[in-house]
């Protein structure tokens, strides 16, 4: 705003690298979370579980595939969440970091137009004082050859 008036009104703009303040931005999510849809199993022993529940009578393997199953929803919920969690505060922070790194630009910005018009306006009085000063001592001139007129014409 102050870069802008001082154009309108001096048509300089106080000497800046021409570059405005930037409006309102919406901030966007930068990292997105992903998301896991399955928990590999991994372990040290040479027999898998799968294996080991086919040997197993029928009750126990539908009780251990339902432990299993409920075991591995967790373990997906959980991790999940920690994802989005994680990719969240990324996200905040990094909006936090732009927005402060955005101000501080903007600040600068207007700091530079603000000193621009202040030179500019104190560059313009000073000639106007210097125009004024001029005028002065040639009014000046001027009425002291009037009254001198004056006084040669009443001394006749």
């Amino acid at each position: 705003m102050v870069r802008t008036r001082t154009v309108q009104d001096f048509g300089d703009d106080g000497g800046g690298d021409g570059r405005q303040p930037e409006g309102e931005q919406v901030y966007q999510s930068v990292r997105k979370p992903y998301w896991v849809d399955h928990e590999w199993e991994s372990s040290f022993s040479p027999v898998s579980s799968a294996v080991i529940e086919r040997i197993l009578p029928g009750s126990l393997q539908e009780h251990r595939a339902k432990n299993r199953l409920e075991k591995q929803i967790d373990m997906l919920v959980m991790r999940n969440l920690e994802n989005l969690r994680y990719e969240t505060l990324q996200n905040i922070d990094t909006g936090f970091r732009k927005f402060g790194r955005d101000l501080d630009t903007n600040l600068h910005l207007t700091i530079e137009a603000t000193q621009g018009a202040i030179r500019s306006t104190l560059e313009k009085r000073k000639q106007h004082t210097e125009h004024v000063a001029d005028r002065l001592d040639e009014l000046e001139t001027k009425a002291q050859k009037i009254q001198d007129m004056i006084g040669l014409s009443g001394a006749v």
